[in-house]
């Protein structure tokens, strides 16, 4: 009887099932519960994307502090270009591209205007005046294929145009891959699986909990040094204390060797593959175009920088000693060296060796067989291999991206079709010129994919860019209107020599940079300064713009203030001053453009002055009238736009007016003296009459 009532009192079995759920379900309510309450209160956010621009709210930004994402905590982090756009979907006028990539993708070692992304972006205003341009470069130094796919969710949600990628040099080092000092394993669905973690403040709050306390018991930052090699430092100039730090390039190595043949080389390799087509794909399903490049290195003037051999010293010395022994063009050269790659070939050097053989000789296709090979066995993996462009061609292309040959392009460009110093600066990171022919590339396949229908640009860049060929009058000007100034040039050789003064171009421990820079002309007063974090760019390149001016060389005046404006289009400052060196070029429409930009920006009588006297250099003397009487509603005190007013009211046979004009001016504020010395000989004239 009792165990009957005892029965009755227990948990039906709906009832046990409820409560088992609830106790299932409650550590996931809890967690749910304190996501909410952390994005409340606005705790352990992740560091979007884009930003709005400091005191520019309808502008956006790359946010300088994106790469906290995946650097520890009190690491230097790189930053990109800092290019600017409206945010929200664009117009029915503006075209908007977004770059991704790495250091090369961001045009390293220069600043701004030698990223192929600038170029392509100066062209395609050139091209198409009356539309607005967007080019939006995400590149960023020590990055690889997570981080863009880390990125792409953003990019889709600002609805570009087209997407272009040049990226796979990074993807041993650069973070989070196989063979970095910041890894997370050799599983790319794990690692992006921790990034997609990462979204959650829950995760983020506890994984800082877990650094701090790491830091605590190792007392000190586990993670990179600050400071700057190969990228844009957040936050430290590029010359700062560098004998006591290393380069990032140093500090995002965590594997040194990785030979052709290991299993760390198969696993970049399938990394690469597999981010790359979940990155096309993300984008192709969102019906955004997508335009991703092989990438190119030095292979002619560069040698490896590690051999994956048993005994290294032995082996570089009979590569020295193969080299020595006879002549450089003799056949037993060759034959040794041959000899020591059956012996060791996964060894580098002697493949190099052999190439620079056979181009003495003029061999050029042997050459080249045998720098690729060096370049592809350099088991220090900053260049990527051959493998990596096989992949970008097959997954470009199955994942339904159109590829573009950059390497192929460089290549075609170069003497002897041997990739080296006349493209690249040191391993793999081009110069202008190189730069150049990448944009060139980009362009050839933006116009024949928009050409043959099947990429839709807005109007009016759809025709536009389809006839974007060789003889379109803005394609013949375009090398020598590019954007990169004598002062970027210089910054980017000073940065270089400070990349190539510690390792791997340098003994470990025995390079260390040493600013003992002088500067010996006018463009490297600027620049040095800019490097040392004396000066801005902006204040830099200003400075170099007036100083062409005054020295009446107006093409690099346009440059340096094309540069200017590039990156500040929303400051009325830059506008106006692009005006003034047009202008001063005698290129008066292109003035006038810029000129109504800034005006756009911040109406002023100055702009409206200048805006009235470009009308009367293209002949309309009306359009000026209104600038100048406007100029005068914001301002009745500006003394210039009364003289320019009336001189346009004399000169069209209004002297009556003219003299009206300049006599209620003078009665109103008696310091004008230039406008009373003009009334009075516009009196005297009228009175001779």
């Amino acid at each position: 009887m009792s165990a009957a009532r005892h029965e009755k009192k227990g948990l039906s079995g709906g009832r046990r099932r409820l409560f088992a759920a609830a106790a299932v379900m409650l550590p996931f309510v809890l967690l749910a519960a304190l996501e909410l309450a952390l994005r409340l209160a606005g705790v352990a956010a992740r560091e979007p994307l884009f930003v709005p621009v400091d005191g520019f709210e309808d502008w956006r930004v790359q946010n300088e502090r994106v790469a906290a994402r995946y650097f520890p905590r009190g690491a230097s982090l790189p930053t990109g270009l800092s290019d600017v756009f409206r945010p929200g979907v664009p117009g029915d006028s503006t075209l908007r591209i977004v770059v991704q990539g790495g250091s090369s993708a961001a045009g390293y070692p220069y600043f701004y205007g030698a990223a192929f992304s600038r170029m392509l972006a100066l062209l395609l205003e050139n091209a198409v005046p009356e539309g607005r341009v967007e080019v939006i470069n995400t590149g960023l130094s020590a990055v690889n294929s997570y981080t863009l796919l880390d990125f792409a969710p953003e990019i889709v949600a600002i609805r570009p145009h087209a997407v272009l990628i040049y990226a796979g040099h990074n993807e041993f080092y650069g973070v989070l891959g196989v063979g970095s000092s910041q890894t997370l394993g050799r599983s790319p669905s794990l690692v992006n699986f921790y990034l997609d973690l990462q979204r959650l403040r829950t995760v983020r709050l506890l994984e800082r909990g877990i650094r701090g306390t790491m830091s605590l018991v190792s007392g000190g930052d586990s993670g990179p040094a600050d400071g700057n090699s190969d990228g844009r430092s957040g936050g430290r100039r590029p010359g700062a204390d560098p004998a006591a730090r290393t380069t990032l390039m140093e500090r995002m190595v965590g594997e040194q060797r990785i030979p052709l043949s290991s299993d760390t080389y198969q696993a970049g390799l399938n990394q690469f593959s597999h981010n790359l087509e979940r990155l096309i794909r993300t984008y192709t399903e969102a019906g955004i175009p997508v335009f991703v490049s092989t990438i190119a290195s030095n292979e002619g003037d560069m040698p490896p920088f590690e051999n994956a051999v048993a005994d290294e010293e032995a082996y570089t010395a009979a590569v020295r000693q193969a080299l020595r022994a006879v002549s450089a063009a003799s056949d037993e050269a060759l034959n040794a060296l041959t000899e020591l790659i059956r012996q060791e070939p996964d060894g580098a050097l002697a493949f190099y060796a052999r190439g620079l053989l056979h181009r003495r000789g003029g061999r050029m296709a042997d050459a080249r067989r045998d720098f690729v090979a060096a370049r592809d066995r350099d088991a220090l993996r900053f260049r990527a291999s051959s493998d990596a462009n096989e992949i970008i061609q097959r997954v470009g292309r199955l994942s339904g991206a159109t590829v573009v040959d950059g390497e192929a392009a460089l290549r075609a460009a170069s003497t002897g079709s041997v990739i080296g110093s006349q493209f690249m600066l040191e391993h793999l990171h081009p110069n202008v010129d190189g730069y150049f022919v990448l944009a060139d590339a980009f362009r050839r396949a933006l116009m024949s994919e928009v050409a043959n229908g099947a990429v839709r640009l807005p109007e009016p860049f759809q025709n536009g860019v389809a006839a974007l060929s060789d003889d379109h009058p803005a394609v013949r000007s375009w090398r020598d209107n590019i954007a990169a100034t004598p002062l970027d040039r210089r910054f980017g050789a000073f940065r270089l020599l400070q990349l190539q003064a510690n390792w791997p171009f340098q003994e470990p421990g025995v390079g260390a940079f040493r600013d003992t820079l002088v500067a010996r002309t006018m463009v490297d007063s600027l620049a040095l300064p800019v490097f040392r974090g004396e000066m801005s760019w902006q204040e830099g390149t200003s400075r170099l713009s007036r100083r062409y001016a005054e020295l009446g060389f107006d093409a690099e005046a346009v440059r340096a203030a094309r540069a200017l404006q590039m990156q500040f289009p929303f400051l009325p400052g830059p506008n106006a001053e692009l005006g003034a060196r047009y202008a001063a070029a005698n290129l008066a429409r292109r003035a006038l453009d810029y000129y109504r930009k800034a005006r756009d920006i911040e109406e002023t009588p100055e702009l409206l002055v200048a805006i009235g006297n470009t009308h009367i250099a293209l002949g309309d003397g009306q359009a000026a009238e209104a600038a100048f009487v406007r100029a005068l509603a914001l301002r009745p005190s500006h003394e210039d736009a009364t003289i320019r007013l009336a001189a346009l009211l004399a000169a069209s046979g209004r002297g009556a007016q003219a003299v009206e004009r300049l006599r209620r001016d003078v009665d109103t504020y008696p310091d004008h003296g230039r406008a009373r010395a003009i009334l009075q000989r516009l009196s005297g004239a009228s009175s001779g009459n």
